[in-house]
């Protein structure tokens, strides 16, 4: 899968959690609310997958292969000199 695939899904997924959090603060359903959580933070991990393979990486196997990746990426010249002059773009 690839960056523009993934980030389209963790969009999905996101506004899926936004939903569903509206629905358990309506009906007072803490449950609803925690998987709404669950479900944004998901979407957060596959907007950072769609990152790395943007950038190369491949996809995180785990989150420690996340992690030591987004080091990896943060370290990198390529990175920071696109993220300071001309923004984040996939």
């Amino acid at each position: 899968m690839g960056a523009p695939s993934k980030l389209r899904e963790a969009r999905d997924i996101l506004a899926r959690a936004f939903q569903e959090l509206a629905e358990g603060a309506k009906s007072n359903d803490s449950l609803k609310v925690r998987e709404s959580c669950e479900k944004g933070w998901l979407a957060t991990v596959k907007a950072v997958d769609a990152l790395l393979i943007g950038y190369g990486y491949g996809e995180a196997k785990a989150h420690a292969d996340r992690r030591r990746k987004l080091r990896e990426l943060a370290r990198s010249r390529q990175f920071r000199g696109r993220a300071f002059t001309t923004g984040l773009k996939l």
